[in-house]
């Protein structure tokens, strides 16, 4: 099928051995490029000697793929498939895979583990600035080709606040500086550019750069750079005294137009002989300067110019996502047909919302975490909190979900800094789980998938959507309106909650864990989620703080309502009773009287799905507040305070919001006055356990092309 991929991604074709046997893409002129492979529900395996197509098994004692005999598309191959049990996609082990994957990316958790491999160097923590060497390549062909000069591309990588039209909207170093909180500057220095003996396409090889002729270009740059007696190349590696020999950070920038935008340059050069821009290592052997000091073998190429024609210069997207692999960050973005993190991370869309490279994303809370610039605080009680927005504060908050390696992450995403195009704030949900680390987000997984979600497949960095569509999985788009959670009329869900019986059924999203593809159902709601001080019809303005509710592992069953008063009696305690009361039929639910005073009571209790009114008295009508003493209520349905009160005489009633799809029958009469003038003293018996109808939680979906809406659909 057709699919999408970023700039400088390949396909990895498997063959018997367990090599690999490399495909070029071809391209489109949006910075992304297209490819087809046969993506079937199960892995095939080619056998030579037969010269067909068959499904694969991975042999259970060496890990290598065997063939299962069933050909591909033979008659009833669905069928034996199901019968053998076969694993979809499954893959070669890692050690039998060549230097080909996604956005050629074999190992960008430098520093995030214990084996070092070729043309790697261990980055054991994220220093406060990074020493990085910005090689300019003039290819043999070019030199006539007006180009952007030495100082442009210093603006370009370190111009604090950018500088007209080189970098209007700041420069690589402020986008990393943005992500850090300030904790992180990277010092680029922009060596002169140096002409090679060859042309573009040579390098390109007609593989778009792709292949080892490039290499030969970053060789003979590095030896011009090398024999410069007034440049001193140790300088770029700081810790060479502590016996590491790789270079801390190399840019390689070439005179070309990059061939990720496809198409045929305004001087003929087609796509394959121009460069794709991309991160790896130079996987035929690393660079080593004469007196052993600087290695190079890690790098990232970008073009010096932008778009297919003309002399404008790059941007600063491609170039800080490629920066922050030398960081150690993975890429976040899926190759298999979804978009992973989509606009919501730099390490998954570098060229931002509207494509222009000027905008990339703030990076996502778990990359800020990974690099140490954010802290995140952990939840572990009940209770009500505050987000500021994230791309100026370093606030987030942690969940877990029953294993160290799988929980959320919540931020408050605003418009602002490179968020500035978000189309609407709220709050970001993310599920993490770290045991996907070897497939980052390659694996996609959705409701109504096939096997979806025993099979295993989710993201290990994954945003929530609130409108429940999963456009980012299901590949639709990189972010819209519906994204974010908050509480608005069009656009807003303002609550995350766990599923119901059958965790198959949903809602979705929700609070489950799903590690190895056993759905665990946490009971942890997360509720209340809007905005201080704006708008509630739409949050348009930026630079709200965000609120929610949480209440973690709730006792209450699916078909359940988890009740939570808090009482703090003034010096009339005794004069205090309460009951809670089906707000259809007035029958009581629940009731308490009989208090001291001065003293605080939590009354909790799990009660069927159902419409509630709250009823509190004070036989001396004065309430818990302040003849004698101050006191006051609360009251809270699944985390959430929906009452609350102190002075109010001698009786307060409040209808409770319905929750689980519970809805009130509309009436003209008042609740009627009850048979006593106080419920009983003691609470009434446990709720029957007998299941009750649970209604679907209601999701306010909205469609889009562009910035348009085009329809609100009510999901029931």
């Amino acid at each position: 099928g057709e699919e999408e991929r970023e700039a400088g991604e390949e396909h990895v074709t498997t063959t018997e051995s367990g090599g690999g046997r490399r495909t070029i893409p071809r391209g489109d002129t949006h910075g992304k490029r297209r490819f087809t492979s046969s993506h079937t529900s199960s892995s095939s395996r080619r056998r030579r000697r037969r010269r067909r197509w068959e499904y694969a098994a991975r042999d259970t004692n060496t890990g290598e793929l065997i063939g299962t005999g069933v050909g591909f598309g033979s008659p009833s191959y669905r069928d034996t498939i199901r019968h053998l049990g076969l694993e979809k996609h499954v893959r070669p082990p890692d050690n039998n895979t060549t230097a080909t994957n996604y956005h050629l990316d074999v190992d960008h958790r430098r520093g995030r583990s214990a084996v070092r491999r070729e043309g790697r160097r261990l980055v054991d923590s994220v220093p406060e600035s990074l020493r990085n060497l910005v090689v300019l390549m003039r290819f043999s062909d070019h030199a006539n080709r007006t180009l952007p000069s030495r100082y442009d591309y210093d603006v370009l990588l370190n111009g604090p606040g950018g500088s007209g039209t080189v970098a209007p909207t700041g420069s690589v170093r402020d986008v990393l500086f943005a992500n850090s909180y300030g904790a992180f500057v990277l010092e680029s220095t922009v060596y002169p550019w140096i002409t090679l003996s060859r042309d573009e396409s040579y390098y390109a090889g007609g593989v778009s750069g792709l292949g080892v002729a490039i290499f030969e270009g970053m060789r003979e740059a590095l030896d011009t750079i090398q024999s410069d007696p007034d440049f001193d190349l140790s300088h770029f590696n700081a810790d060479r005294l502590d016996g590491d020999e790789y270079i801390d950070a190399i840019t390689f920038i070439h005179s070309g137009y990059g061939a990720e935008f496809g198409g045929t340059d305004c001087h003929g050069a087609s796509e394959s002989d121009r460069i794709w821009s991309h991160k790896y290592f130079m996987y035929d052997g690393a660079w080593t300067s004469d007196d052993g000091m600087v290695t190079v073998s890690d790098y990232n190429i970008n073009p010096g110019l932008w778009g297919g024609c003309g002399s404008e210069i790059t941007r600063i997207g491609v170039i800080a996502h490629e920066t922050a692999h030398f960081l150690g960050l993975p890429d976040l973005y899926d190759p298999h047909g979804g978009e992973g993190a989509g606009s919501y991370c730099l390490m998954a869309n570098s060229w931002g919302i509207d494509g222009s490279q000027r905008y990339p994303p703030m990076m996502s809370p778990w990359s800020r975490i990974e690099l140490g610039w954010l802290n995140p605080t952990t939840l572990w009680t009940r209770g009500d909190f505050t987000l500021r927005r994230s791309w100026e504060y370093a606030e987030a908050y942690k969940i877990s979900l029953g294993s160290s390696s799988e929980y959320l992450l919540i931020e408050n995403r605003q418009p602002g800094s490179y968020d500035v195009l978000l189309p609407l704030g709220g709050l970001a949900i993310w599920h993490i789980d770290d045991g996907m680390s070897n497939y980052a987000n390659s694996h996609e997984g959705y409701p109504g998938q096939y096997g979806w979600p025993g099979n295993g497949y989710h993201y290990q960095v994954s945003l929530l959507q609130a409108d429940g569509r999963y456009d980012l999985e299901r590949g639709r788009n990189r972010g819209d309106y519906a994204d974010l959670f908050r509480y608005d009329y069009y656009f807003g869900v303002d609550q995350l909650s766990p599923s119901t019986f059958d965790p198959k059924l949903g809602p979705f999203p929700n609070t489950d864990s799903y590690r190895h593809g056993s759905v665990g159902r946490t009971n942890h709601f997360i509720t209340g989620i809007s905005g201080k001080g704006i708008n509630h019809v739409l949050h348009l303005l930026t630079g709200s703080n965000m609120t929610f509710s949480f209440l973690p592992s709730s006792p209450c069953q699916p078909n359940e309502v988890h009740f939570e008063l808090t009482l703090l009696t003034d010096g009339k305690g005794n004069e205090v009773s309460w009951s809670i009361v089906d707000s259809n039929t007035y029958s009581n639910a629940l009731a308490g009287s009989g208090y001291v005073n001065y003293a605080q009571s939590k009354i909790e209790q799990c009660l069927p799905v159902k419409c509630y009114t709250f009823i509190i008295y004070d036989a001396g009508d004065d309430g818990l507040c302040c003849a004698f003493g101050t006191g006051g209520y609360s009251v809270r349905l699944n985390g959430l305070k929906v009452a609350s009160g102190k002075s109010y005489g001698s009786k307060d009633v409040r209808d409770l919001p319905c929750l689980g799809g519970a809805t009130r029958r509309p009436t003209s009469k008042p609740t009627p006055k009850l048979s006593t003038a106080r419920p009983t003293a003691q609470p009434s018996a446990t709720p029957t356990s007998a299941p009750v109808e649970v209604g679907s939680l209601i999701l306010r979906c909205v469609s889009f092309t562009g910035n348009n809406m085009l329809t609100t659909v009510f999901l029931l």
